[in-house]
């Protein structure tokens, strides 16, 4: 079940009937051959957690799409994030889940050092989170294989052989005919051998820098080892079948497993606790009471962005005429009313950096999924992330794209608790690399553009924030093709109107109103789940959808002259 098309309700629902599971997709965006996207690792990890939530009756967290690369870490398309900043990231998001009710938390992942991230949070915490590497299905390092195909094949043979089966169980066709389109291209490429290195890695892993015309996997035919063939040939329906049934098969096997790790968990509870760390948010039962939560969105399965760009597209792209532009969507996890779906801010920043990217002529980069949130904490399902562990991962990523060749950088942000932190982001990277950085945030163009109003207008929508929200939402999923979680969002919101009004009264609380309006920003909870987004009878794809084209025309226009 994927927790972005769940609305807040529904995910409390969840965790009270007993629902503690919880997959977490941490990918990788880089360079591994000429025939796979840049974008592959990201694929993978993503597909194995949607099929094994679906399986185990468990959710599925946004993918993060940046992690640690290593031979390619200087090669075009790969984006680079520190390992020691990635281990503060996954305890961050773990506490975060851990608060929320989550007790069986498992990453899918090829980052290898989500090793200590498993034994860490078992000495700070008492609990099990649970590393798990998809490359165990193909390779011996990490046991015996579970695919017997594999047993005969090389780490190229392996790496396509995952890859295939992920995306024919996941039954993206269009990808999986591309992929063996380039397979045929450069199926005749000559493999560039480092006989040093192939030494070295007898003796284990060492630092390396991939010569020019090297690959780290090259292109075999589905189920052979480099040399193994002559020639192309496509791979035949029942060989993608063979992998598909065998990668089932081994979620399949997995099952008792995590059954295995409620049962571990238990027992750890039964344990001295460790005392409590202050890192570890607490989620209020009584503020929790007839709440709702929230998530956002970790998107990229779109063929027009990097994630399924090949690495000749990019390098064509890069090395091409005309300025050279990369746009990054910065989603959040949060509450939005008892209406709206949990990834309501990542499906409009996702729509309007892919209008924006489209319109400059830019690449889509995969989606940055949580933000910090602040005042939905009390809400289950907000994933509330330390403000400056957000901003230390944009900026990585941030400075890692531009070093691409990219000549401006476009952040995407329509998360208002977000909004100074992508600015002084944008701010820190132009210091560090001397490109542009510009930010996006959707309420300043109602100031800096008055016509937009005139979309509105012709609906019969004043200048309301909720209706907006709701409108945009649905533009956006409508627009992405989401027509079945658009018309949920329109039921959910006829329902929220009928159980609550359009006049919902707030509860004060004693003193805040006060200082917000005469001192300025202090800390505090929403305590009402309308607080955040009332519910409003009018709405409007059309004006949505209008409204987020509208926005991403005047951004390019002043992008392409920044």
């Amino acid at each position: 079940m994927d927790i972005n098309y769940l609305t807040s309700r529904e995910c409390k629902a969840y965790l009270q009937k007993g629902g503690d599971l919880v997959f977490v997709p941490l990918g990788r965006t880089e360079r591994l051959g000429p025939h796979m996207p840049l974008g592959a690792r990201n694929i993978v990890v993503n597909a194995v957690a949607q099929l094994m939530a679906e399986k185990n009756d468990g959710l599925m967290l946004p993918l993060i799409p940046y992690s640690t690369v290593y031979d390619a870490f200087d090669q075009r398309g790969s984006i680079d994030v520190t390992p020691g900043f990635m281990h503060e990231y996954c305890i961050n998001l773990c506490d975060e889940l851990v608060a929320n009710g989550f007790n069986r938390i498992v990453f899918i992942s090829f980052q290898e050092e989500l090793y200590y991230l498993s034994h860490d949070y078992f000495q700070e915490r008492n609990k099990a989170v649970i590393f798990m590497n998809p490359y165990s299905f193909v390779d011996m390092t990490y046991g015996a294989p579970v695919s017997a195909t594999a047993l005969s094949m090389d780490a190229h043979g392996g790496e396509l052989w995952l890859l295939a089966a992920c995306l024919h169980a996941t039954q993206n066709t269009e990808m999986l005919k591309k992929v063996f389109a380039k397979v045929e291209e450069y199926f005749d490429i000559v493999p560039v051998v480092n006989p040093g290195r192939q030494g070295l890695d007898l003796l284990g892993k060492s630092g390396y820098k991939m010569q020019d015309g090297q690959w780290q996997v090259y292109p075999v035919n589905l189920g052979c080892s480099l040399g193994n063939s002559e020639r192309f040939e496509q791979p035949s329906d029942a060989m993608l079948d063979k992998a598909k049934g065998e990668l089932l098969n081994w979620l399949d096997s997995l099952a008792p497993v995590v059954t295995d790790i409620a049962a571990y968990q238990k027992y750890l509870d039964t344990l001295v606790q460790p005392s409590a760390s202050s890192r570890s948010p607490q989620r209020s039962e009584e503020a929790e009471a007839g709440f709702i939560p929230a998530v956002a969105a970790g998107f990229g399965a779109e063929s027009h962005s990097c994630q399924y760009m090949f690495p000749d597209e990019l390098d064509r792209y890069i090395e091409g005429d005309g300025q050279k532009i990369a746009v990054i969507p910065i989603g959040s996890v949060e509450q939005h009313g008892p209406h709206l779906l949990l990834g309501t801010d990542g499906f409009i920043t996702f729509a309007l950096s892919k209008l924006t990217a489209e319109k400059l002529g830019g690449v889509l980069m995969p989606m940055l999924p949580f933000s910090w949130i602040g005042g939905l904490r009390p809400f289950a399902g907000t994933i509330d992330m330390r403000p400056f562990t957000t901003a230390e991962y944009m900026e990585q990523v941030s400075v890692s794209v531009l070093n691409q060749g990219f000549d401006k950088l476009v952040l995407v942000n329509c998360h208002g608790g977000g909004r100074e932190m992508v600015y002084s982001v944008a701010r820190r990277v132009f210091k560090k690399t001397g490109k542009p950085v510009i930010t996006e945030y959707p309420s300043r163009f109602y100031d800096a553009w008055p016509e937009i109003m005139d979309i509105w207008a012709k609906e019969g929508i004043g200048r309301d924030w909720a209706c907006f929200e709701a409108s945009k939402l649905l533009g956006a999923l409508e627009y992405m093709g989401e027509h079945e979680a658009a018309q949920k969002v329109r039921q959910n919101t006829i329902d929220a109107v009928a159980e609550f009004g359009e006049d919902v009264q707030m509860p004060s609380v004693p003193g805040l109103s006060s200082i917000q309006q005469n001192m300025g920003e202090v800390g505090h909870d929403y305590n009402h789940e309308c607080m955040h987004v009332r519910p409003r009878a009018k709405f409007s794809a059309k004006a949505g959808i209008e409204s987020l084209d509208f926005m991403a025309e005047k951004f390019a226009e002043v992008i392409r002259n920044a």
